[in-house]
């Protein structure tokens, strides 16, 4: 499997997640949503810090090998998942300290629409830089991009 078929399987796999937990509230303040995110939180880092205990002197032990050789499927960055499950708790808790922070209340709708946003952004994305398109690949710097990305990260922002 390539590298974007392991992309497409986290991303499915990260929208089924939250949509779930979205689903049974746990992204709501009280105890038991707090308690959740704190037992993430030490799950991760302690996979997190274990999987690193696991790999001296080139011996690579890893959830992506046991699901390669097991499965057929090769997840690759299992401990990104692990790191991002870190940032998640951490954000979580944060928000839940401060009962929603303010600058993150004008992103609810626009996390509330992520797939179609996501959809979009791909789709425009293609437009602007494939030859289909524009064709701009070869002709915009970097900074150009993330200027422009931003620009349609706001838009969406304004009319999710």
């Amino acid at each position: 499997m390539s590298c974007i078929d392991d992309r497409f399987f986290h991303l499915i796999i990260y929208y089924i997640v939250g949509m779930r937990l979205g689903k049974a509230n746990y992204f709501e303040y009280n105890e038991y949503n707090k308690k959740f995110c704190k037992y993430i939180l030490l799950v991760c880092i302690a996979l997190s810090t274990s999987s690193l205990a696991f790999t001296p002197s080139g011996v690579e032990f890893s959830i992506s090998i046991y699901f390669q050789y097991s499965y057929g499927v090769n997840i690759e960055g299992d401990k990104g998942i692990l790191y991002e499950g870190v940032w998640i708790s951490l954000l979580s808790l944060k928000w839940f300290k401060y009962k929603g922070m303010k600058w993150q209340r004008p992103l609810v709708p626009y996390g509330r629409m992520s797939l179609t946003n996501y959809v979009f952004q791909s789709i425009l994305g293609i437009f602007i830089y494939y030859p289909m398109g524009l064709g701009l690949y070869n002709k915009v710097g970097s900074t150009v991009s993330v200027i422009l990305a931003w620009i349609i990260f706001v838009l969406q922002c304004l009319f999710s």
